[in-house]
């Protein structure tokens, strides 16, 4: 537990500040309305019509889907594919909301809170995510050629990664619905 705590103590002195919580959460609502979609259509636009990649498919994805998704492509959207992971994918989405989540729960749950520790959640997100990518990058590299566990491990990753996500999603709205719950009690006690 102690090495949680160090961890933990670090990531709050390195994401612990407003500045960072606004930047991140500004570029992640950058990255995840605008830059993603379109990256996503690109990949998709030339191939399966109305297909997601399979990062978006939420809980968890199959085998023969991913297949199926990689076969619909076709060359040129499997290269686009990779070249969406490439430049995209691998580097700014997950990473910039792991760096708001970790910045949000460290401001939310202080050092003096039994769930201090919780800001640790947002490194396995980012880890997962780019487990995710990698798995899903050499998937479509080697098609058709099959590494069968990338097959089976691919929909862990995504599953536990969006198990983080909700996780952290949960425990910021619990810790915002707490600390708002404490300033109101406090703006009730100068009021008396």
């Amino acid at each position: 537990m102690a090495r949680l705590l160090t961890t933990s103590a670090a990531i709050r002195r390195f994401s612990g500040s407003t500045v960072l919580l606004w930047v991140s959460l500004v570029i992640s609502t950058v990255m995840f309305s605008v830059l993603v979609p379109a990256g996503s259509r690109a990949v998709t636009s030339d191939g399966v019509r109305g297909a997601r990649l399979l990062d978006e498919e939420v809980p968890i994805w199959s085998a023969a889907g991913a297949r199926a998704l990689l076969a619909g492509l076709g060359p040129d959207g499997r290269e686009a594919y990779q070249d969406f992971y490439l430049r995209l994918d691998f580097w700014f989405p997950v990473l910039s909301l792991s760096v708001f989540f970790a910045a949000a729960l460290s401001l939310l749950y202080p050092v003096s809170s039994r769930l201090q520790w919780v800001n640790l959640l947002p490194l396995p997100l980012w880890i997962l995510d780019v487990a995710e990518n990698v798995n899903h990058f050499t998937m479509a590299a080697a098609f058709p050629e099959r590494f069968e566990p990338s097959y089976q491990l691919g929909p862990f990753f995504t599953l536990a990664k969006w198990l983080v996500m909700a996780a952290c999603i949960v425990l910021l709205v619990v810790g915002l619905v707490r600390r708002l719950a404490v300033w109101r009690a406090r703006g009730r006690r100068s009021l008396k």
